[in-house]
């Protein structure tokens, strides 16, 4: 009996070396990962790895909704997909008790649980030859729900601690890498309208060195972008505006916003051009204000008409 008990915990240590090892290698792919959708699915594969389930879904929280919506997912059939495509906290299955509780939610046989009972979530589970369950959240390092992710069974099924230890590893991966992905995406989409802006949008540091520099500057002011980056923002201002820049510096460093006001700049060819002017403090993650995003609106055109 000794000898039995020692093979089977040495069978026990090879099983967790080997997820353990799985873990890494996938921490890795993930890391290397960029595009959302691929995330996703690497993630799928990384949690049926390490808790040897039969099937696998992921879910993205909407907090406008509350609701959880299908991102990917392996072996459900169409009807279970479309069934789950959006999951309320009322609903009857794993990831409604995980999504109302943020905390994970495991049947180790559906036809036991009570909340499950006459459900239509229930029948799904039947039906797509699922008995047994957990859901695991996605949660921010501030807090905030971002996704679910849930592991199913063919057969009645209680997940061992190490296999949720590995788990939550991988959550704690999968919510930072959704958290970049995201921040990723909007920081592009932002990018692409600053650059399609016909506004001029410049960003500066609080000494007034100019960081960043859209097509609508160029276009309005007669620089390229590698032109004026590095140069101080003076290099736009007119000779008879000194004291302009010096005191909206000042305001900014005090975190306020310089509304909207008629002014004039000078071009790369020494020409004045009226514009409209917006500036704006930018802060860092902390809160602390560490330069400024200014836009201006060409209103020449306008002057000219008044005139």
């Amino acid at each position: 009996r000794a000898g039995e008990a020692l093979r089977e915990a040495q069978a026990q240590v090879v099983s967790e070396r080997a997820a353990t090892e799985q873990l890494h290698k996938v921490s890795t792919q993930l890391i290397q990962v960029k595009e959302a959708e691929a995330l996703h699915e690497k993630i799928l594969d990384a949690a049926m790895a390490i808790m040897r389930s039969d099937f696998a879904s992921m879910q993205l929280f909407y907090p406008e909704r509350g609701e959880l919506r299908l991102l990917a997912y392996r072996g459900f059939n169409p009807a279970a997909a479309v069934f789950w495509e959006w999951v309320r906290p009322a609903s009857g299955s794993t990831c409604g008790v995980a999504l109302a509780t943020k905390q994970r939610s495991i049947v180790a046989d559906i036809e036991l649980s009570d909340f499950m009972a006459g459900s239509e979530d229930l029948e799904t589970y039947r039906h797509t030859g699922i008995r047994a369950v957990q859901s695991t959240p996605l949660i921010s390092r501030a807090g905030h729900l971002l996704g679910m992710i849930s592991t199913h069974w063919r057969q009645v099924h209680q997940p061992s601690d190490h296999d949720l230890r590995l788990l939550d590893v991988l959550a704690r991966q999968a919510a930072d890498l959704i958290e970049r992905t995201e921040t990723e995406q909007v920081a592009q989409r932002l990018s692409a309208i600053v650059d399609s802006s016909y506004d001029a949008i410049v960003s500066k540091d609080l000494n007034g060195i100019i960081t960043s520099w859209n097509n609508g500057a160029e276009s309005l002011f007669g620089y390229r972008a590698e032109e004026v980056i590095g140069k101080p923002i003076m290099i736009l201002i007119p000779a008879d505006h000194p004291n302009e820049e010096p005191n909206i510096l000042d305001r900014i460093r005090r975190g306020e916003r310089i509304e909207p006001y008629e002014t004039v700049r000078r071009r790369k060819d020494g020409s004045p051009v009226e514009i409209l002017l917006t500036v704006s403090p930018i802060r860092n993650a902390y809160g602390r204000v560490v330069g400024a995003s200014k836009i201006a609106h060409d209103i020449s055109e306008r002057k000219r008409s008044e005139e």
